[in-house]
């Protein structure tokens, strides 16, 4: 589903499948907003994200960063430049619409 450009700064909306994956991680970053702090060697982006639960830090901890989590592209299902068309996705999968 690539037809956009991803870079440093976007507000994106991932979904990580891999089997190792808890529930509750999984929950968040699909309800959740990041946005792409870099590029990485070994995965395509580091992801951050804002009020990670405490429960989920180690989840969310890279290269010493709480917040940081790493992403390949694939993973990334939404990516805008504006947090606003975003939120818009995130609330009609809320109500269903």
């Amino acid at each position: 589903m690539k037809e956009y450009s991803y870079n440093v700064g976007d507000y994106v909306i991932c979904q990580e499948d891999k089997d190792s994956i808890q529930s509750k991680e999984r929950d968040f970053l699909s309800t959740n907003i990041g946005r792409i702090f870099s590029q990485s060697i070994g995965y395509d982006y580091i992801i951050h994200y804002n009020n990670i639960p405490d429960n989920l830090h180690s989840s969310f901890f890279y290269e010493g960063e709480i917040g940081h989590r790493p992403m390949d592209e694939q993973e990334i299902i939404y990516c805008s430049d504006t947090i606003e068309k975003l939120e818009v996705i995130l609330n009609m999968d809320k109500y269903n619409l």
